[in-house]
């Protein structure tokens, strides 16, 4: 098992944001997680702007963080695929998590399978609540279909690429 710090956004002084701090200042950082105990670090597909191609870059990267002895050990990405609007987006987010996973060395893209609320604001919407708006209770037969064709289409590109995926059991999501 290897505990894995889920980098999601960071106030690591001088720097704020949900980018990496800057390479003058991300050794501190990382040295600092390592500290903590955690055995790598978790990665979205844009937490970074390094100079010369992208593929230049995300080597660069996955070589910082291995000297750190903090490899990207997962990488986040895609989204939830049963509401039209936003699945062929997802779907693409999560082909290019999958991509980047392999690139930098994480064998594993965790992902959300969640859906925009139909109606914001409205009943279903928050924490808490009976029904969730997005949830597998109020799912059509359809929006399993959609999202078991869209997991099953990246998990080709995964198989062949040696990456794993995990799915996130959130509230709003058809899981």
């Amino acid at each position: 098992m290897k505990i894995v710090y889920a980098f999601r956004r960071g106030v690591f002084y001088p720097h704020q944001g949900t980018d990496l701090p800057a390479r003058a200042h991300r050794g501190k950082f990382l040295e600092k997680v390592k500290a903590i105990g955690f055995d790598g670090i978790e990665l979205g597909t844009g937490v970074f702007d390094l100079p010369g191609s992208r593929e230049e870059a995300i080597k660069a990267l996955r070589g910082e963080l291995e000297d750190a002895g903090l490899p990207c050990l997962a990488v986040r990405g895609g989204g939830g695929f049963a509401h039209p609007r936003a699945a062929a987006r997802n779907q693409k987010g999560l082909e290019d998590a999958v991509r980047f996973a392999a690139q930098i060395g994480a064998g594993i893209v965790n992902t959300v399978l969640g859906t925009p609320p139909v109606d914001p604001g409205g009943k279903g919407t928050f924490r808490g609540e009976p029904v969730a708006q997005g949830s597998s209770r109020t799912a059509r037969e359809e929006d399993f279909e959609r999202t078991a064709q869209a997991i099953s289409d990246v998990a080709k590109i995964a198989a062949d690429l040696g990456v794993n995926i995990s799915i996130e059991l959130h509230q709003n999501t058809i899981i």
